[in-house]
């Protein structure tokens, strides 16, 4: 994951003006967090297009800022677990014959 890092302009510095880029937060944190984000961000009422899951199947949305900068933030859905439990490679292997059952014979 890349981390950008920014700042507004101390007084008496020239600030800077951004056209035509989008600044995205995709998977950057829990699907809470991210609507908690995308809310604070959308203050104004500027959401271009609302968090909500996709028809691909991913949860995404628009939102321009109150310094006119565009956001996309987004999550994957979580993956549902199959119930199948697989011992870990650094599990010692007396514990994982353990976790197998026993072959009928």
């Amino acid at each position: 994951m890349g981390i950008t890092g920014g700042s507004d302009a101390a007084d008496g510095e020239k600030s800077v003006a951004v056209e035509g880029v989008m600044l995205s937060l995709l998977g950057a944190a829990e699907p809470g967090v991210l609507h908690e984000w995308f809310d604070k961000l959308a203050d104004g009422d500027r959401i271009v297009a609302p968090l909500a899951p996709k028809r691909w199947g991913a949860s995404e949305g628009q939102v321009v800022d109150r310094h006119g900068l565009r956001w996309l933030i987004g999550y994957e859905p979580v993956q549902k677990t199959t119930g199948r439990e697989r011992p870990s490679p650094k599990t010692p292997r007396d514990v994982r014959d353990r976790r197998q059952k026993p072959h009928a014979t």
